[in-house]
C-alpha cells in the first residue's frame, strides 16, 4: 500500500456566521503533483483543523455506524511517523 502525504496550509477561511471553518490541504504525489482539498473544521472548538505542515494520511479501523461500513483518516505528522518506524 502506498503512502499518502498531506500538506496542510495556512490558508483558511470560514463561513460567513463565522459557525464552520476550511483549510486549504493537498494530497501531494510521489512525482510532486498535487490536489487541493478544504479540511472542515470548527472554529469554536479549534483554531485551524491541522498545524501546517506534512502529515501522512492513515484509516482508523472499519466500523459499522447506521448500517454502513465507515473509516476516518488518520492525520500523524511526519515526524511522528518517522520516529514510530
Amino acid at each position: 500500500m502506498s503512502k499518502f502525504i498531506v500538506r496542510a496550509t495556512a490558508e483558511v477561511r470560514h463561513s460567513r456566521d463565522g459557525k464552520h471553518g476550511f483549510q486549504v490541504c493537498r494530497l501531494v504525489e510521489a512525482d510532486g503533483a498535487y490536489q487541493s482539498f478544504e479540511q472542515y473544521f470548527i472554529p469554536a472548538r479549534q483554531a485551524i483543523a491541522l498545524q501546517p505542515g506534512d502529515y501522512e494520511l492513515q484509516w482508523s479501523a472499519p466500523k459499522v455506524k447506521d448500517e454502513r461500513i465507515v473509516v476516518y483518516p488518520e492525520f500523524v505528522a511526519v515526524k511522528q511517523a518517522a520516529k514510530a518506524a
